[in-house]
């Protein structure tokens, strides 16, 4: 599962068959719960289903929270 790091695991993601598992910290879901409303979420996962397009500035935005956190 290819992970981003910096001293600690920043953020995960994986390919699944139907969509693309992002892994935050959880406290970055928490944090961005509003703006995942759109996404099935659980503890430390957000589905991004393949048949919607990617929401690139939100997926960035959770990677800078985690490296800041």
């Amino acid at each position: 599962m290819p992970t981003y790091w910096k001293k600690c695991n920043l953020i995960q993601f994986a390919a699944h068959k139907n969509h693309i598992g992002l892994y935050p910290k959880v406290e970055a879901i928490e944090a961005f719960s509003n703006q995942l409303q759109d996404y099935k979420i659980q503890k430390g996962t957000i589905q991004l289903p393949y048949d919607q397009p990617l929401p690139l500035k939100l997926i960035a935005e959770i990677a800078q929270w985690c490296e800041k956190e």
